[in-house]
């Protein structure tokens, strides 16, 4: 064990020293520090109490290194961040929040990153079993930071805890309140990439809740308004193709929702790629609903 642990120290200052060497190399340096620490606070996680603390303190050393190097870069946000997650390894949630809470003081013109920062925050004092303190600091994430990745998820993920914890009339709120949250921002942005993030967590909101027509309609009009490749990526466009087609087939009984939607994309987009693929999958709906028809006919007697 004794022999483990001094291996692992070596590794350590190694990696530390190796710092020094590629930091001659500028950013790539830096990105290959952060990688080796990274990975090793990954290794550590999986049993923490196996690890010394100053190996942990090497850790450390090396992210702070990362931040003098270049304080204002987007490494210096991802050390931070990092740091928050030493200390939540080894579960000692106070000093993970008071690190986290160094990073909102001294970047507070980074929205993205104080959002991650306060969901960071929210996540300790979930883990604490501290839901009151957990759901104030969800709440001011939604507040101060709404139109950042993780607060456009804030709204959706507070009804979740209240559902998680029995609390349905609670649920039912926050879920209302969300879905006019997201109606009014896409509503106040319209023809943007947040008018668009902010219909999908619409959609998922529905889909939540189980409010099939309302899932499908928002995903259509994500669909119709994203354009030729204009917000989303392929991946993106068929996982929404995917979630049409089956809540239409598998939770309205309905193929004629989804060939609207589809006709539309064509006739305003009538010179995309997708359209071509579209009108192919309309011939298969077609197929599918004659198909559906015909074992409907023959069950009854």
């Amino acid at each position: 064990m004794k022999k483990s642990v001094l291996v692992m120290l070596g590794i350590l200052v190694g990696v530390f020293l190796l710092f020094s060497l590629l930091d001659r190399n500028g950013e790539y340096g830096a990105e290959q520090l952060m990688w080796l620490t990274t990975h090793r606070l990954q290794e550590f996680s999986h049993d923490p109490k196996s690890v010394p603390d100053q190996a942990f303190d090497a850790l450390e050393k090396n992210f702070e290194a990362i931040i003098k190097r270049d304080p204002q870069s987007e490494l210096a946000l991802q050390a931070y961040l990092s740091i928050g997650r030493i200390y939540l390894v080894k579960r000692s949630y106070g000093i993970a929040r008071q690190k986290i809470e160094e990073g909102l003081n001294r970047y507070p013109q980074r929205p993205d990153f104080c959002a991650l920062a306060l969901s960071f925050i929210g996540r300790t004092y979930e883990l604490e079993e501290d839901l009151p303190q957990a759901l104030r600091i969800y709440k001011r994430l939604v507040n101060e930071y709404p139109q950042t990745p993780v607060g456009l998820e804030m709204p959706l993920y507070i009804g979740q805890i209240y559902e998680r914890e029995g609390a349905q009339a609670k649920a039912q709120t926050t879920y209302s309140q969300a879905i006019d949250h997201y109606r009014q921002l896409a509503d106040e942005h319209p023809d943007s990439d947040l008018e668009i993030r902010s219909l999908r967590m619409l959609a998922n909101t529905y889909i939540g809740l189980q409010k099939w027509q309302e899932a499908v309609d928002t995903l259509g009009e994500v669909l119709i308004k994203s354009g030729p490749n204009q917000y989303l990526d392929s991946s993106q466009v068929n996982l929404i193709l995917r979630s049409i087609n089956t809540i239409s087939i598998v939770e309205l009984k309905n193929y004629t929702v989804p060939k609207k939607i589809y006709k539309e994309y064509i006739r305003r987009h009538p010179q995309d790629g997708l359209s071509r693929v579209i009108k192919e999958l309309i011939k298969g709906l077609n197929v599918l609903e004659k198909n559906s028809v015909k074992i409907q006919d023959k069950k009854i007697p």
